[in-house]
């Protein structure tokens, strides 16, 4: 019940564009057919299939059979499993048969669950299922990497690189007295609220065709699950409008493809920060020196066209630059820069990278527009939404902006996919908590050894 009544909670969304959006599909099924008509009827090699199986790890949990089950050295065995994938592409259909469970594992907490929020749910599929997952997976990864672009790391890095990148990003901006505004976001039950129309058509956009995007198609419509408690089996149900199973291979990529539309949001807003900002220019504008004010796109414009008229940034009178505010030459900044960082998507974490606040409050306007033509959800709370100044001023409390209709809290330190980051990045709170931890495991340790 739980898992049927999550995606009531996602935005309900534009009515036009939602129309727009099926109406769309209706037409891509069309053409999918048309391309699958033409396409050979094998689809993948035999040593192909093989080397899929070996790379399956046997000691993962299955719906049915154990995973040794398409795991054996009979050659029959993976021949007739290449043939059945081969069979389920050529008619672009998946057997009705296949369904995710969905069962629990403790995620904190103590051994004896007490409190349900303490248990986490994950998926289990039919063993061939896995093998179609992977192998659909292998044959679209590319193309679905290149769609989500470099801005998701999620399926492909370790999230301790991403950390790391965006640390020196900051690092390099506060050794030049450059203030960053942080904004960490994220999706609400990212896989459970995910609008199946959408990841339809963003993967049409990436260029996935024919029997590929008609089996994807076929695999979200009838996308049935049960849930299981120990040995208690519920009933199977399915899953309509919204939801992505976690347990396939390929659910990384594909809510990629649907988060793709966070970044385009931004980008028809605001600019990213400024990384590596040219000496000269620093000097000419003398950020650390201006007044206080709000942004002035006019003159940012004028500055703009003026520094860009010769190598030394051309001459810049006197006149224009005694009314330019701080918020101003930043912006100007992060137009002339050569290199920028708008935004860091690690799956349904994001973090927003700005140099005023001004550009914040235009960030939260084009998450928002993202949530309307994509029905999703930010997650609420001081630990899911935040915004972190590095090396600035503290944040005004009247100055914040609101996301999804939640005003937005400063924050002194943020979670970055593990590393807690402080707004002087000293790495003292992060030093607290593993002193902390340190200290409890050591009571705990003198206590069981009396």
């Amino acid at each position: 019940q739980d898992v049927l009544e999550r995606p009531q909670q996602a935005h309900p969304g534009d009515e036009v564009f939602t129309e727009a959006v099926n109406a769309t599909l209706q037409d891509e099924r069309a053409k999918a057919h048309t391309e699958a008509a033409q396409e050979p009827h094998m689809f993948f090699e035999l040593e192909e299939v093989t080397r899929w199986i070996q790379n399956i790890s046997i000691h993962k949990a299955s719906l049915r059979f154990p995973r040794a089950a398409i795991h054996n050295d009979q050659p029959l065995g993976r021949r007739l499993c290449w043939l059945l994938l081969n069979l389920f592409l050529a008619l672009g259909v998946v057997p009705s048969a296949w369904m995710r469970e969905i069962s629990f594992i403790r995620k904190r907490g103590p051994q004896i669950v007490t409190d349900f929020k303490n248990l986490r749910p994950i998926s289990y599929t039919d063993e061939l299922q896995t093998l179609f997952d992977l192998a659909w997976l292998q044959k679209c990864r590319s193309i679905l990497e290149a769609y989500v672009g470099s801005e998701q790391s999620g399926g492909r890095y370790d999230s301790v690189l991403i950390s790391l990148g965006i640390l020196i990003a900051l690092q390099t901006r506060r050794n030049l007295s450059l203030p960053t505004f942080c904004l960490k976001a994220d999706l609400l039950q990212g896989y459970d609220l995910a609008w199946k129309s959408a990841i339809l058509l963003h993967t049409r956009w990436a260029g996935i065709k024919g029997s590929l995007w008609l089996c994807l198609d076929s695999s979200l419509q009838q996308d049935t699950f049960r849930a299981r408690y120990g040995p208690l089996v519920g009933p199977a149900a399915l899953v309509l409008a919204a939801g992505l199973g976690q347990g396939g291979r390929r659910a990384v990529h594909l809510f990629g493809a649907m988060a793709r539309g966070i970044p385009d949001q931004l980008r028809q807003r605001i600019i990213g920060i400024a990384i590596g900002s040219p000496w000269r220019l620093l000097n000419k504008l003398q950020v650390g020196s201006r007044s206080s004010g709000n942004v002035q796109p006019d003159l940012v414009a004028t500055l703009v066209s003026l520094c860009r008229l010769g190598p030394d940034y051309g001459e810049l009178p006197r006149s224009i630059l005694n009314n330019v505010t701080v918020d101003t030459a930043l912006l100007t900044l992060d137009v002339l820069a050569t290199n920028t960082l708008l935004i860091s998507q690690f799956v349904d974490d994001i973090f927003i990278f700005q140099s005023t606040m001004w550009g914040i409050h235009r960030a939260c306007r084009a998450l928002e527009e993202f949530l309307r033509l994509w029905k999703h959800r930010f997650a609420t709370g001081p630990r899911k939404v935040a915004l972190m100044l590095v090396s600035g001023q503290q944040l005004n409390p009247g100055a914040l902006p609101s996301l999804d209709n939640t005003l937005i809290e400063g924050a002194s330190s943020i979670t970055v996919l593990g590393p807690c980051f402080d707004r002087n990045l000293s790495f003292i709170p992060l030093l607290e908590t593993i002193a902390a931890r340190l200290v409890r495991e050591t009571a705990l340790l003198c206590v069981n050894l009396r």
